[in-house]
């Protein structure tokens, strides 16, 4: 399945770049129009794998970093000029990668896509 990175995101999109070609700060994106209704990710991830990636510290160690549902993903600086954009989107179900923060209202916490530390809001 996808896994998701910020920036494909776009505001109320999950899916708004997909991926063609080179790594890194090389990548080559394309334009995703909304009615295309695909994802072109450039990382896949499996099922078990996702599952099985549990947070080693804070409030949340032990605990599954990715559940099957759906849930809040936002980029919150999209470029330096741009300090206060902040884009975010209802992600269908997978998970997201480091550069995708996911709101996480259970406790009021926002927690990165990687396990950083839950941040009080």
């Amino acid at each position: 399945m996808p896994l998701l990175e910020g920036n494909i995101i776009d505001q109320f999109r999950a899916s708004a770049k997909g991926w063609v070609s080179q790594k890194g700060r090389a990548a080559v994106w394309r334009e995703i129009e909304p009615a295309d209704g695909v994802f072109e990710p450039q990382y896949l991830i499996g099922l078990k794998t996702a599952a099985a990636r549990v947070s080693k510290s804070g409030d949340d160690a032990g605990q599954p970093k990715w559940r099957f549902a759906p849930q809040v993903a936002f980029i919150d600086v999209t470029a330096a000029t741009n300090m206060r954009t902040a884009r975010a989107t209802c992600t269908p179900y997978f998970p997201c990668g480091n550069t995708a923060a996911v709101l996480d209202a259970r406790g009021e916490r926002v927690r990165a896509g990687d396990g950083h530390e839950p941040v009080r809001v």
